[in-house]
């Protein structure tokens, strides 16, 4: 039997959107307090979504105001979940933020805005042998490139206002002979690259060295990352032999000054496997060196199921225990007599293979909480390592593109999800 509690219903400033509310015999009011839910669609505030705030004893119900941000006073340990109604995204869609703090100001972008466009006049010198040339940015690219009058490209992303520039020259048979980098150049004018090349040879190239090693393929990305951004990158694979336990990938590396390193290892899951994990790890610049099975989390031993009394998503682990700081976790329900919905929620990880989802309010029309008798389908299952602990700032944006945690400075971060093979047609 659902268990009863106190319901307050309100709404943040800026009136209702009748189309938007749950329902309409739901009371609203105005609102504000020690944790704000903000959400967000291509950068603009969305007005007049239902927001549940959930604590041990008492939930409350509100609406997102003209800012597109809501607040109210939560205990420590209390839950956020914002309700995409079905009236205006044609599904009911709920998002979860679990254990949150007071202070914490949350977010949740429906639909992530690109970044800004930029278009720059860029003019680079001639290296001596060389035929081609390529100009690699912080923000886009690569680009073919002429030496010789200034020509403009589109640049992506330069939101501190300069860009790093990376021109690498090639000769007729497509082989790196000479780079010339310019950092922190202004957007404001016209950029003329000046410079010495610097002459490439093998030497120069990165090692890349992964020792325990027990997968049948192995694929590796490589960026220099300059002024916090990506400014050259590269790929490598390789399929492994059965019994191989090392394996070493030497990776162009052009010169940069100042530069970090990013590094991203895929080992490819064996067709038993219930799950697959990424290694990102941002290091000073220079050979990199990796235990891989070692650095990889945990594995799952299930895919996962959602246990509808008890309102929770539980999956196995081999022995040993996980070292994850936050579970992502997503399902689908389907009920007779409603359309079929989904729920994401993010939450702290706890020592058992656990993440319990809040009970919500019921609605005059509709009780999204799973009941019996409904088909309920795991639908994501991630676990993540982070390089710093998971506080306010991870907290507010943990349903973001996680791979943008690792670029802002050095740590190991591991990302690890459910591995579902395709069935064979």
């Amino acid at each position: 039997m659902m268990r009863r509690f106190a319901l307050l219903v309100l709404v943040a400033c800026g009136g209702t959107d009748p189309g938007s509310s749950p329902d309409a015999s739901d009371t609203l009011d105005v609102t504000t307090g020690s944790v704000t839910m903000l959400v967000t669609e291509r950068g603009v505030p969305v007005v007049g979504l239902p927001v549940f705030f959930r604590d041990a004893d008492t939930a409350r119900l509100s609406m997102t105001g003209e800012l597109g941000s809501v607040g109210l006073d939560l205990d420590a340990g209390g839950s956020v979940t914002v309700l995409q109604p079905r009236s205006r995204y044609g599904t009911d869609q709920l998002s979860t933020f679990a254990e949150v703090e007071a202070g914490d100001v949350l977010h949740l972008d429906l639909d992530p805005l690109g970044p800004p466009t930029i278009e720059v006049a860029i003019a680079i010198p001639a290296a001596t042998g060389a035929a081609g040339y390529q100009l690699h940015t912080s923000c886009g690219g690569p680009f073919g490139v002429a030496p010789g009058p200034a020509q403009t490209f589109a640049l992506e992303g330069c939101n501190s206002g300069t860009v790093d520039l990376l021109v690498l020259a090639y000769d007729d048979d497509s082989n790196l002979v000479a780079s010339l980098f310019s950092g922190s150049r202004s957007l404001t004018a016209p950029i003329t690259v000046a410079g010495t090349y610097t002459p490439y040879v093998a030497t120069m190239d990165n090692t890349l060295a992964y020792t325990n090693v027990d997968f049948s393929f192995l694929g590796v990305y490589q960026a220099i990352v300059s002024s916090g951004r990506r400014v050259y990158e590269s790929t490598r694979g390789d399929s492994l032999e059965p019994g191989v336990t090392e394996k070493t990938f030497a990776i162009e590396q052009p010169g940069v000054t100042g530069a970090t390193m990013l590094y991203s290892t895929t080992p490819f899951p064996h067709p038993e496997a219930f799950d697959e994990q990424v290694v990102l790890e941002h290091q000073p610049a220079g050979p990199y060196s990796l235990d891989l099975r070692g650095a990889l989390l945990t594995p799952y031993t299930s895919l996962g199921a959602f246990e509808i009394a008890a309102r929770r998503l539980v999956w196995t682990e081999a022995a040993g225990g996980s070292r994850a700081d936050l579970v992502r976790a997503g399902i689908r329900v389907s009920r007779r007599d409603l359309p079929a919905w989904t729920w994401q929620i993010v939450a702290p990880r706890v020592a058992d293979p656990v993440v319990t989802f809040p009970e919500l309010p019921v609605l005059a029309s509709r009780d999204l909480n799973p009941q019996v008798g409904d088909i309920v389908t795991v639908t994501e299952l991630t676990n993540v390592d982070f390089p710093v602990a998971y506080a306010a700032e991870l907290r507010a944006n943990a349903f973001a593109d996680l791979h943008r945690i690792i670029e802002r400075g050095p740590g190991r971060m591991v990302i690890q999800r459910r591995y579902v093979v395709e069935p064979s047609l």
